[in-house]
């Protein structure tokens, strides 16, 4: 699975709402996430990939950091905040965008582009594949 950010053109979104498992399976299936070695801390963690955070950032930026909590907590309290956390990371990621970028621009941008024409100027634009004139 590749993103548009490693060149391929082609954006990965995730949808707002996604659960839990859908975003562990995006997330370990995509080679732009590297899932961290963080044992019995309760989290699960991928980090972007260093080149690739180089390549968007200019640096490896210590935000486009995805965080879910682990099996174990995930049956006691409820992950629907780290889910919609982990969207929105993801979501800025693949539109070029900084991780830290508020949720709801995120989401609006992400909208724009899924209903935009692929390849389309718009679509382009949307996904931080050109810049606008």
């Amino acid at each position: 699975m590749q993103n548009a950010i490693n060149g391929s053109g082609i954006v990965r979104l995730v949808p707002a709402g996604a659960d839990r498992d859908a975003l562990i399976q995006f997330l370990d299936a995509s080679p732009d996430w590297q899932r961290a070695t963080a044992h019995g801390s309760g989290y699960l963690i991928w980090d972007l990939d260093p080149d690739l955070s180089q390549a968007l950032y200019d640096r490896n930026h210590r935000d486009a950091r995805v965080v879910l909590i682990s099996d174990d907590v995930a049956r006691h309290v409820d992950d629907g905040r780290w889910c919609d956390e982990a969207v929105t990371i993801i979501n800025a990621v693949a539109l070029r965008l900084d991780p830290r970028t508020a949720a709801d621009a995120v989401e609006r941008l992400a909208e724009v582009y899924r209903i935009a024409e692929s390849g389309s100027t718009v679509a382009l634009i949307a996904s931080g594949q050109v810049e606008p004139a």
